[in-house]
C-alpha cells in the first residue's frame, strides 16, 4: 500500500499551504527555523521533508497529519484511509461506531468538516486516536467567523437527539427532511427542551419530514433572534414548518 508521502504532491502541498498563510519562502523558513533555500528545494521537488520536518510543517500550517501514512490528508481523507485499512465498508463502520452511514459518508466526502465531539470519540474507539494537530484543526474549524462563542454542531440524525443534545444549549437550529432540505428553523435557549416539545408533534415522528438536525451555539438571545429572522427569510418556502416572516415565541 502506498503511503501518503508518495500519494500526494508534497511540493505542491507545501506551496499551497504557504500561500494560504500569505507567507514567502523566507517567512516559512523562519517559522520552521531553517534556511530559505531548503524550503525552495522542497517546493521544487529537489528534496523531500523527512518525518521531523513533516510534523513541523503540519504544525505551522495547522492542516493535515504528519505521520507517514496520512501525511497532508484532510480529516475526511484520514477517515477513509483508516476505514479502508481495516477493510470496513461505510455501513460496517457505522454499525461498529453507532453512527449513521450518511454521517460517515458526509465526513469522508468533505461535506462535514467539523464533526461533533461525540462523533470523533466514536470514530477514535474503532479507528485509533486522532492526532493532536488534527484535533486542534477540527476544533478551530468549528468556530464561525469572528464570534468566538459560536460553534456549529451537526448534521445529526433526529433519532439520535436524546443522546447528543445536552441541557441548556442556547442556539439557532435547523431541522432537515430526508433530502437535507431545511423544513424548520428556530432559536431557543434550551434545545433539549425544544426537541422534547417537538417530539410530541406528528411531523417530528415522520422521518421523511424530520430526518436530520444541526445547530449553531449562540448565547446572546437578541443576536439569536436576528439571525433566526434572516435565516427564515433566506430559505423562504423551503422551511415549510415555519410561518414565513413571523417568529414563534422561543425560550
Amino acid at each position: 500500500m502506498k503511503n501518503a508521502v508518495t500519494d500526494i504532491d508534497v511540493a505542491s502541498w507545501i506551496t499551497e499551504h504557504r500561500k494560504k498563510k500569505g507567507w514567502t519562502e523566507k517567512e516559512l523558513a523562519k517559522q520552521l527555523d531553517i534556511s530559505q533555500p531548503l524550503v525552495s528545494q522542497w517546493e521544487k521537488s529537489r528534496t523531500r521533508p523527512n518525518a521531523e520536518w513533516r510534523e513541523k510543517l503540519v504544525e505551522v500550517f495547522g492542516a493535515g497529519f504528519g505521520d507517514e501514512e496520512t501525511f497532508g490528508k484532510s480529516f475526511g481523507e484520514w477517515l477513509r484511509s483508516k476505514r479502508e485499512k481495516r477493510k470496513l465498508t461505510i455501513r460496517e463502520l457505522a454499525d461498529k461506531t453507532g453512527l449513521s452511514w450518511l454521517a460517515i459518508k458526509n465526513i469522508e466526502d468533505g461535506n462535514i468538516q467539523s464533526p461533533h465531539k461525540a462523533t470523533l470519540k466514536s470514530l477514535e474507539k474503532i479507528l485509533g486516536r486522532l492526532p493532536a494537530v488534527q484535533s486542534k484543526d477540527v476544533e478551530e474549524a468549528r468556530r464561525v467567523g469572528d464570534f468566538r462563542d459560536i460553534e456549529f454542531e451537526g448534521i445529526f440524525d433526529i433519532k439520535e437527539w436524546e443522546s447528543k443534545v445536552g441541557e441548556k444549549i442556547p442556539c439557532i437550529y435547523v431541522i432537515y427532511d430526508r433530502s437535507l432540505r431545511p423544513v424548520r428553523i428556530g432559536q431557543t435557549g434550551d434545545l433539549r427542551t425544544r426537541f422534547k416539545q417537538y417530539s410530541e408533534r406528528v411531523w417530528w415522528n415522520c422521518s421523511d419530514v424530520a430526518n436530520k438536525y444541526a445547530y449553531i451555539i449562540v448565547k446572546d438571545k437578541d443576536f439569536r433572534l436576528k439571525v433566526e429572522e434572516v435565516m427564515i427569510k433566506l430559505v423562504g418556502a423551503h422551511a415549510i414548518l415555519n410561518k414565513q416572516n413571523t417568529l414563534e415565541e422561543e425560550s
